[in-house]
């Protein structure tokens, strides 16, 4: 092997150049010659940068911001997840009809419920069945519960809300086939409009 430094041969199992004395770079009890893991640490180090560079231009141009907060918007409607999809609103949005409606300061409290017979429950079973392909007996019960609603300055012309609730396995929910029907006869009324009537337009 000719020395890099001034050219002269040497042996196969010389390290030392026997001319100039220059170390010749060359695998020694099967490691690697200091030459080599240079180069060997160069490549890695660029490879790694280069994987880096990718994953920050996949995450600067698979999406905008824009397109990222529409997509958690759509992932929380999917989900049914009320609680992420209302973090969707601009603050200003959600503090303003809080404000508005005086929500921070209302009273809510449940007056009285009452149980509806098995004529009624079987209605509401009918009801399931034609809207959401529910089997018979879907709907074990059913209950209406009152709640009272106080917010300051604001009335309703109903002195409470019912709700219908139904029991489907053992756990109540909340009916929105009747209760849709029994919230669409009150009439809100903020400041002298009318939200019922001006949607019913």
């Amino acid at each position: 092997m000719n020395c890099p430094k001034c050219g002269a041969p040497n042996p196969k199992d010389v390290q030392f150049c026997t001319s100039c004395g220059e170390q010749i770079a060359r695998p020694v009890n099967g490691s690697k010659d200091p030459a080599g893991k240079k180069r060997l640490f160069i490549l890695l180090g660029a490879a790694a940068a280069l994987v880096v560079l990718i994953i920050v231009l996949a995450s600067a141009f698979s999406g905008t911001g824009a397109e990222n907060a529409a997509d958690d918007l759509c992932d929380a409607i999917i989900e049914m997840d009320a609680n992420a999809a209302m973090k969707m609103l601009p603050p200003a949005v959600t503090n303003y009809i809080s404000d508005t409606l005086n929500l921070k300061q209302a009273d809510v409290k449940i007056a009285r419920s009452q149980e509806l017979d098995e004529n009624d429950v079987k209605d509401i079973d009918e009801l399931y069945s034609m809207y959401f392909d529910t089997e018979d007996g879907y709907v074990q019960a059913a209950a209406i519960v009152y709640v009272d609603v106080n917010i300051p300055d604001r009335k309703l012309t109903r002195d409470s809300i019912p709700l219908v609730m139904i029991q489907v396995e053992g756990k109540w929910y909340v009916d929105i086939l009747t209760t849709s029907d029994e919230i669409d006869e009150a009439d809100w009324v903020f400041g002298g409009f009318s939200f019922t009537k001006y949607f019913k337009k």
